[in-house]
């Protein structure tokens, strides 16, 4: 009999000590991709040169998009949506004139955007960026 309360005694042991080791994102993991977008990013793109800064927050309709305030300078906000370490601007109007569209990957504390373009009164700019985390 005692041989087998040691043995619980040890498995319960056991079970706490991989639970204290265990980081708390692990246990409560709500599977929100976005979360590695959320922040104020410096802004730099190949066709302006201007850099600007930009604020990515959670869209409150839809747990798979995001809002990209000041998307390509225009001071207006985009939405986005995250798949994984992709992100995708769907072809949108954000007001001011602005029509917008790209897709970009994140590595790091990077958003490469592949594709990058915004237009306004038929002048189409084709352009790179880079995010970068502040």
């Amino acid at each position: 009999m005692k041989k087998i309360i040691m043995v619980f005694g040890l498995l319960f042991t056991a079970s706490l000590v991989h639970y204290s080791c265990t980081k708390d994102n692990e246990l409560f993991d709500d599977g929100d991709n976005r979360e590695s977008f959320i922040g104020t990013w410096a802004a730099t793109e190949d066709c302006h040169r201007i850099p600007h800064t930009v604020e990515i927050s959670r869209s409150p309709d839809n747990n798979n998009q995001v809002e990209i305030s000041n998307f390509a300078a225009t001071g207006h906000t985009a939405v986005a949506t995250i798949d994984g370490g992709t992100i995708y601007v769907n072809p949108q109007n954000i007001g001011g004139g602005y029509s917008v569209r790209g897709n970009g990957i994140l590595t790091g504390e990077i958003i490469h955007w592949t594709t990058y373009n915004s237009e306004t009164e038929g002048n189409l700019n084709e352009c790179t960026c880079i995010y970068n985390r502040k």
